[in-house]
């Protein structure tokens, strides 16, 4: 008789017994029954009486435990198939059969095998075994079961809704039954002495490898699985199957046909030591149901496994996040809100633009979520604007043909993160990522996320309202500066009114905005500060001015004072934030002045103001010298004593406004070398470009006109075209040129010689009116390809030179009567600057009324822009 030993797996419904002989293998195990006894069986149609008692007498005493047994006889089937019959001996010796028949849980079989040897046969024993019992009216004898009436339900419930709604959260008795992958169990619940229900079990927050499937009728592999496949099978069934554990339902998948749960087993936490071992990944989408906290337990088992790199990360590397320019952390003003997940953030003077980690705004394209959209995006401006931040870059977004990479971050102020209250609030949703994905929030932030929006979805908060709707359209809004005639038409309510708040949705200038007034329902106005002037954004300093009142004023709440209306439609008065008068700060700032007949109450402080800017030289006050002195012929002397004056080309006329010139020094022979070396530079010295352009780029770039390369700088990128809009920094034209005519190339140390510059002292034709086209085309006759001399009048950092232009060819002076700009005048190609914006024009006394005259003249001729008379009025 030849003994074997092995390792009890599984009782199976027969009864048999499921041995594990080889535990390295557990995928080879052999299939036994008990020689000389019968136990009831487990069925679907119903059980045999006592068959439950039975089985789990034999379960707790035998699963998992090593057995020794002597295959007695095989029935049935040919060689290497057929049941196989054996004596089996438990720990301590004692022969199974026998102590089950002597507990009552098995009956001596009733027929005899011919197979069976008398050595092996132990019938009396048996017996004498099985009358004991009876007498005792043990296990199976007795007269009273100890689970009369069971019922165990195997289909799913009907309803899985109602079902978890009975039990979620409740810890149930469970006996596993079955494991068909590491991650999906299947268990009988326990529900009551009478009632048992099978149910697929899904272990909540994680997933492991899928394991390989095969038909069940032909054997054939259906599903070859994923790799550790196997391997998180075998872990699952060494620990849980046919143990006692207990069950936690937390929720149901989408569908609705398999239950999410924990499973508890006194041994320790099953899910956890998947995750330890690297048979699993924690999976997002269950954090909701799971909980934070015990997200986080399982993203810490998960993070040992990848630092140990076991299983599923033995070959994966950590991934380290793609972010953008400064990973880390950074605090700064938000200036901007794009939307009610992206703002912008002022850090360390520079304008950054930011998207909330992990989060979404309501979508405008989604018919349900787009009247959230606008109350959304205005409770974060309310929440965030204008307030310090700190920011924690998480990753960024993939650059797409259509937009740019973008950082993505978790944005906090003080101890409260931004977007978790955005959630709970249900202004924003969360998105769910794919495990690849690494511009997302950090596990806890991410479990806390979930957790608010299933709280929101639960309470039916923000876009999670079924009335939503109606509850968020908002008002229709009425643009009161639409036309003068609508304009004059809320006038005198909006004066009787006061002060009005409102939200300042665009900045046109230093000095001009849109505003949403909150009035009367919603009005939105063009308002202008009524005292004070601001440069253009084509004036010198007018782009400061500007990003000055963006970055200060653009989506704050304001209170607005409204006095009158312009000939367009515009209000005039005066404008406060936070209780202090914008126009003063504006003007103590440098980025405007006081307007020439100014007067009443607030008068003396904005010329306060005024003069603290000239003190400090703020602003366009940089370059204000008080101590100037002009001469007769309008000529102003420095501290030198001389102006300056310099040769130049004019390479370039945008416009009558707007020119570019190169100035005659040394540096203009080492830009001919340098373009001499880049129409034969090399491979070596060069390189194609990897991927589109970015704005802002400095590239070589061949000139469609005449086939050569010139030093280029790309101002604007139409991916969709294949072309970038490129300045040529040495010559100051720009031409839409093909991502295939641009290059790298090695920096020559040249600076750029192109200078953008403008006519001081004159007004050009505004961009589109009728004579804007005339103007520049008489500017360009008279200064295009020509080497002249300039007087530099002005030296305004980052922005256009000042210049008064004086042609060698028809003038042998450089007197001011006989410039360009005087010309310009005389024709009527331009005007000059009006008395009420002049600002450091006012120490040129001299040049001014020599221009006047020349524009006088021009009037009284009725040439160019004066054709039909004075069109601009007192208020010019």
């Amino acid at each position: 008789m030849t003994i074997l030993t092995a390792r009890l797996k599984q009782i199976l419904p027969d009864p048999t017994l499921l041995l594990l002989q080889n535990p390295s293998s557990p995928s080879q195990t052999r299939q036994i029954a008990i020689h000389g006894i019968t136990i009831p069986r487990l069925r679907r149609e119903g059980d045999e009486d006592g068959a439950w008692d039975a089985r789990e007498y034999l379960r707790k005493m035998l699963v998992g435990k090593v057995v020794t047994f002597s295959i007695v006889y095989k029935a049935g089937g040919g060689a290497g198939s057929g049941r196989e019959y054996a004596r089996v001996w438990i720990e301590g010796g004692e022969e199974l059969a026998l102590h089950l028949l002597r507990a009552g849980w098995a009956k001596l079989r009733s027929t005899t095998t011919s197979s069976s040897s008398s050595s092996e046969d132990n019938t009396a024993a048996y017996a004498e075994a099985e009358s004991t019992a009876r007498a005792a009216s043990l296990g199976l004898w007795s007269p009273t079961p100890s689970t009369p009436n069971l019922h165990a339900s195997y289909d799913n419930p009907p309803n899985p809704a109602s079902f978890l709604a009975q039990w979620q959260v409740k810890e149930v008795e469970a006996v596993i039954e079955q494991v068909r992958a590491g991650d999906l169990v299947r268990a009988r619940l326990l529900l009551s002495p009478t009632e048992h229900q099978y149910l697929p079990l899904i272990l909540a927050g994680l997933r492991c490898p899928t394991s390989p499937r095969t038909d069940p009728t032909t054997g054939a592999v259906v599903d070859a699985g994923e790799e550790y496949g196997d391997a998180a099978r075998a872990f699952t069934e060494a620990r849980l199957l046919q143990r006692s554990v207990k069950v936690q339902l937390l929720g149901t998948t989408s569908s609705g046909g398999q239950f999410v749960a924990n499973v508890i087993h006194p041994a320790g936490d099953i899910a956890s030591l998947i995750l330890a071992s690297g048979l699993g990944r924690v999976v997002d989408w269950m954090s909701g149901m799971v909980g934070v906290e015990r997200m986080g337990v399982l993203r810490a088992a998960e993070a040992r496994g990848r630092s140990a790199r076991v299983g599923v990360w033995k070959n994966t590397n950590t991934p380290t996040p793609t972010v953008g320019k400064e990973k880390g952390s950074d605090e700064g003003v938000v200036v901007r809100i794009v939307s009610a997940d992206t703002i912008s953030i002022l850090v360390q003077n520079t304008e950054r633009r930011i998207r909330l980690s992990s989060l979404r705004a309501p979508r405008a394209t989604d018919s349900a979520q787009a009247p959230f959209a606008t109350p959304a995006r205005e409770w974060l401006r309310r929440r965030v604007i204008g307030k310090t931040v700190r920011v924690q870059i998480d990753g960024s977004t993939k650059p797409s043909p259509d937009a740019d990479s973008i950082d993505v971050a978790t944005v906090t102020i003080g101890n409260t993160n931004v977007g978790l209250e955005g959630v709970q609030k249900g202004w924003l949703s969360v998105l769910r990522h794919r495990a690849e994905d690494t511009h997302r929030a950090p596990g806890p932030i991410y479990d806390a996320l979930i957790a608010a929006e299933s709280a929101a979805q639960a309470t039916q908060v923000g876009m999670w309202s079924p009335k939503g709707a109606v509850g968020a359209a908002s008002s229709r809004v009425v643009d009161a500066s639409e036309s003068v005639t609508r304009a004059k038409g809320y006038i005198n309510a909006l004066t009787r009114a006061g002060r009005v708040s409102g939200v300042v949705e665009h900045v046109f200038s230093g000095n001009r905005f849109k505003i949403l007034l909150k009035h009367q329902g919603e009005t939105k106005v063009t308002f202008v500060l009524r005292d004070v002037r601001s440069p253009r954004s084509d004036e010198s300093h007018g782009k400061q001015a500007v990003e000055y009142a963006t970055r200060r004023f653009l989506q704050r709440d304001v209170e607005v004072e409204i006095n009158s209306v312009d000939r367009g439609g515009a209000f005039m008065g005066s404008m406060f934030l936070g209780g202090r008068d914008v126009g003063v700060g504006m003007v103590e700032e440098g980025m405007g002045w006081v307007g020439e007949y100014v007067a009443g109450p607030g008068a003396g402080v904005l010329r306060e103001a005024e003069g603290r800017a000239r003190d400090s030289k703020k602003g366009l006050w940089k370059d204000y010298q008080p101590e100037a002195v002009v001469r007769e012929g309008g000529e102003k002397e420095n501290g030198s004593g001389e102006r300056e004056y310099v040769d130049v080309v004019v390479t370039e006329v945008e416009s009558a406004g707007r020119f570019w010139v190169q100035i005659i020094t040394p540096k203009i022979q080492e830009l001919e070398i340098l373009m001499r070396d880049l129409q034969v530079a090399s491979s070596s010295s060069t390189a194609s470009l990897s991927g589109p352009p970015r704005v802002g780029d400095q590239l070589q770039a061949r000139s469609a006109e005449d086939g050569l390369w010139y030093r280029a700088r790309v101002r604007r990128v139409d991916r969709a075209a294949g072309k970038a809009e490129v300045v040529f920094v040495d010559y100051g034209n720009t031409e839409h040129v093909p991502f295939a005519n641009l290059r790298l190339g090695s920096s020559s140390g040249l600076p750029p010689q192109a200078q953008e510059a403008t006519l001081s002292f004159i007004r050009s034709p505004p961009a589109g009116s009728e004579y804007a086209e005339d103007a520049c085309d008489f500017l360009a006759s008279l200064i295009t390809n020509r080497q002249l001399v300039a007087s530099i009048d002005r030296r305004p950092g980052g922005s256009p030179l000042e210049l008064t232009l004086y042609d060698p060819a028809n003038s042998a002076s450089v007197e001011p009567s006989e410039s360009v700009n005087a010309e310009m005048v005389k024709e009527g190609m331009c005007r000059v600057v009006p008395l009420k914006e002049r600002g450091w024009e006012k120490a040129f006394a001299g040049v001014l009324r020599g221009l006047e005259e020349r524009q006088e003249d021009a009037r009284r001729g009725r040439r160019g822009i004066w054709e039909y008379g004075d069109v601009f009025g007192d208020d010019e």
